[in-house]
């Protein structure tokens, strides 16, 4: 994963003024801090991903009880990025990924809640017919279990071509 096309923002939701410190990606999150990470990961290699559980469902079939994997993928490692940056919502551009593929949204959604079992997966894409799991262009949204939990609402832009997808995050005092 390239450091081309990511950005860390953090969203202050307190009522003290920071005093202009810097961001410091190691340093912990305080209260009321939101942590979003940005990357446009120029495809999220949806089919490797499926292709490796595949794999994986093959060989405990044939061999019993295997233990987990160690196939490295795409997704696997931005979900590792999203937990070594301590960040709250990933926003990734170009995912590539055909999201209205059931069996891909759900792979991809059991991926990120390897480390958190309650993360969301908002995922947009366009309306053309795809007959792949790849699909040019997309958005997704990854929140973690403390800000999916705060998540009223999720979608993607209804003009259909998949250029940006969102989540409604209600806050304290029911502020959105």
């Amino acid at each position: 994963m390239s450091n081309a096309g990511t950005a860390l923002v953090e969203v202050d939701q307190g009522e003290e003024d920071r005093n202009g410190e810097e961001s410091n990606v190691e340093r912990p999150i305080d209260e009321g801090i939101l942590r979003i990470f940005y990357n446009n990961c120029n495809g999220l290699q949806a089919g490797e991903l499926l292709k490796a559980k595949l794999q994986q469902r093959l060989l405990k079939k044939k061999e019993g009880n295997l233990n987990e994997s160690i196939q490295y993928t795409k997704v696997r490692g931005l979900s590792g990025a999203m937990q070594k940056m301590d960040a709250n919502i990933m926003c990734l551009a170009e995912t590539q990924t055909a999201w209205e593929n059931w069996s891909v949204r759900a792979t991809i959604t059991k991926e990120f809640r390897r480390r958190d079992q309650y993360t969301s997966v908002t995922g947009s894409t366009s309306k053309t017919k795809s007959f792949s799991v790849v699909k040019p262009g997309g958005t997704a949204i990854i929140a973690d279990g403390n800000w999916s939990s705060r998540t009223t609402k999720g979608g993607q832009d209804p003009s259909g071509l998949g250029r940006w997808s969102y989540l409604v995050v209600e806050g304290k005092k029911i502020v959105k």
